[in-house]
């Protein structure tokens, strides 16, 4: 006997049956991709990249040669602020001085790039330092403003869900922080807040500081698994 029901035949309520389940399971698989889109962003490693006190270092020995020079230097502590562990495979540090404004892009200098397999965990950090001889002339022409320096680079990094990211880091040189004269008190100098200046602001012009998802035209750890 052919059942029906009101309007319908069996088959067709059967199809809407089946058609209706698998809608639901396609709003179901929408909505777990979206989780897990979501627990990637909120799990995931973040790294950032921060120097130490006081930032830029300039040697007052001058150095022997034919040309006399200084030799500045930096600490810039990589530290993962994410909830999962990171593999860091590169890290550039380098300075530029210049009267002209920063390029649009960064102007990264591959000779730099140091290829490293460090692993940091949540709140780890290590350390790395870049040192570069100047001319005493360039330094004098720093302190007087006539030149600005630039500490800029970057941290390429793998999180554990394979995904490969570039944090960036840029810094511009603020002489007036180093005025020895301004820390000085009726008894004496006031180390603490000597040891603990900033002589390196932000650089707020665009693509300088960053975290991104890396193309594969950034880094050299594509053949590799985390």
């Amino acid at each position: 006997m052919n059942e029906t029901l009101p309007g319908l035949s069996v088959t067709v309520w059967i199809a809407i049956f089946t058609g209706l389940l698998v809608l639901v399971g396609v709003i179901q698989a929408c909505i777990y991709r979206e989780m897990l889109r979501a627990n990637k962003v909120i799990e995931r490693a973040y790294l950032a990249l921060s120097h130490h006190p006081p930032g830029l270092d300039i040697n007052s020995s001058v150095l022997e040669g034919p040309v006399a020079k200084q030799r500045i230097g930096v600490y810039l502590g990589v530290k993962n602020l994410g909830n999962t562990p990171a593999n860091v495979t590169s890290v550039l540090i380098q300075f530029c001085a210049s009267k002209d404004p920063l390029p649009p892009k960064p102007p990264y200098s591959a000779s730099l790039i140091r290829e490293m397999r460090v692993a940091v965990v949540k709140t780890d950090d290590f350390t790395v330092f870049q040192s570069l001889d100047m001319e005493v002339g360039e330094i004098e022409g720093i302190r007087n403003g006539i030149l600005k320096l630039y500490v800029f680079g970057y941290a390429d990094y793998i999180d554990k869900f394979n995904c490969r990211h570039r944090c960036g880091y840029a810094r511009v040189y603020d002489p007036s922080v180093d005025n020895f004269a301004d820390y000085l008190e009726k008894g004496g100098l006031n180390k603490e807040a000597w040891a603990n200046r900033n002589n390196l602001r932000f650089v707020t012009e665009p693509n300088y500081n960053y975290d991104h998802e890396r193309k594969k035209s950034e880094g050299k750890d594509w053949n590799e698994p985390q």
